[in-house]
């Protein structure tokens, strides 16, 4: 078998252009946006309008109920009774104006409420206290024996209304000795405790303001969305402030064309698009 002689073959490494101009989204630019409440302003630009972006992210968290105003904390009231306590005597109430600086009206609490029996019980006791949101109307109705001691009971929901105290009561005289406690708890739930009813986004401001957009209710936040677009992106909250984050696909920094350059590739006829009205040479934002 005859040998063959091979010679090297010389191998370069050279850079395409696509290399500078198309990169992954990972290679992006992250910022952190403060979301307006549609009512008293105007959408906020999350994303400008950038030609030779692939896709963003665009994170939208659960609205903060302190950046609307409220602790959205947990709200607790102890009350302990007179001896022999009369019938509907309040043993203990959470008032509207805490629930109210905890969370908005419409919000879902879960309450938790202990009750004790303390001095000297007898078996009429038993099961004689309950919760009721407004007063006379019953919303658990205590389990417990005539004896004394603590007695926690199982949590439940309570949606209150405008002016609601959340309170425990007994619905039928005490014995002659007993005295009553309890402990309420009331924790608010979900995203609804920030007021924020729902986050919009879109390609033009207008869409947002007026609800055209897509709408993202505060139940199913939070998201993390791709905007698989060239287009800007605006934002704006309904019932309240919050804040949404973008990471936006950049360019490398050597011999990447610059975006007015590929702007103009885009529209080659800009002069005829000003002259025809529907290039807004007046905006401060993205102009086409």
């Amino acid at each position: 078998m005859k040998q063959m002689e091979v010679n090297p073959i010389p191998v370069v490494i050279q850079k395409s252009d696509e290399e500078l101009t198309a990169l992954a989204v990972e290679f992006g630019v992250g910022s952190t946006w403060p979301v307006p409440n549609l009512a008293t302003s105007v959408p906020v630009q999350i994303l400008t309008r950038r030609p030779t972006r692939k896709k963003a992210r665009i994170l939208v968290p659960v609205p903060s109920a302190t950046a609307n105003g409220f602790t959205g904390q947990a709200v607790s009231a102890t009350g302990v009774s007179g001896v022999a306590p009369a019938a509907n005597t309040i043993i203990a109430s959470i008032s509207a104006a805490s629930l109210l600086a905890a969370a908005p009206i419409g919000t879902t609490w879960t309450i938790q409420v202990t009750y004790s029996l303390q001095g000297t019980i007898a078996a009429g006791d038993a099961n004689n206290m309950e919760v009721v949101m407004p007063i006379g109307t019953v919303r658990q109705v205590g389990i417990f024996p005539g004896v004394v001691g603590n007695y926690p009971q199982p949590t439940f929901t309570v949606t209150p209304a405008a002016g609601n105290n959340i309170s425990v009561t007994n619905p039928n005289n005490a014995t002659a000795a007993a005295v009553y406690g309890a402990t309420i708890t009331a924790t608010p739930n979900g995203s609804a405790n920030s007021g924020v009813t729902g986050v919009v986004l879109g390609h033009r401001p207008d869409y947002v303001q007026n609800g055209q957009g897509l709408v993202l209710p505060a139940s199913i936040l939070p998201l993390n969305l791709e905007w698989e677009s060239q287009m800007p992106c605006f934002a704006g909250c309904q019932g309240g402030v919050s804040t949404v984050f973008t990471l936006d696909q950049s360019q490398a920094a050597i011999g990447a064309p610059a975006e007015e350059e590929t702007e103009f590739d885009d529209l080659p006829y800009e002069a005829e698009s000003e002259s025809s009205g529907r290039w807004d040479s007046g905006s401060t934002g993205n102009r086409y």
